[in-house]
C-alpha cells in the first residue's frame, strides 16, 4: 500500500467520522424548530438561502407576523408622507418668529 492510498483512507475515515456530527446538528435544528428573530417588533424565521452558501435571510414566521409587517410598513409609509409634507410645506408670513 502506497502513502497516497494510506492518506486517502485516512481522509475518508475522517469524513465518515465527521458526517454524523453534521447530521446530528441538522436533526437538533429540526427538533427545536426554526430560529426566530425579532426585528422592529415583528417575528421572523431565519432560513438559509442556499444549500451551498452561508447567507441567511428572513421571512415572516406566521400570519400574525405578516400582519405585523404590513402594519409597520403602513406606519412607515404614513410617516414618510408626513415628513415630506412638512419639509415641502409652503411658509406663510408670520409662521416664523422675528429675531
Amino acid at each position: 500500500m502506497s502513502g497516497d492510498e494510506i492518506r486517502a483512507y485516512v481522509l475518508f475515515g475522517c469524513l465518515l467520522a465527521v458526517y454524523p456530527v453534521f447530521a446530528g446538528v441538522k436533526a437538533i435544528e429540526k427538533a427545536f424548530g426554526p430560529e426566530v428573530a425579532v426585528y422592529d417588533g415583528c417575528r421572523y424565521e431565519v432560513f438559509k438561502q442556499s444549500r451551498y452558501l452561508d447567507t441567511m435571510s428572513l421571512r415572516p414566521l406566521d400570519k400574525d407576523a405578516e400582519a405585523c409587517i404590513e402594519k409597520r410598513k403602513k406606519e412607515s409609509d404614513e410617516e414618510a408622507v408626513f415628513d415630506y409634507q412638512q419639509a415641502h410645506r409652503k411658509h406663510h408670513p408670520g409662521d416664523e418668529v422675528n429675531r
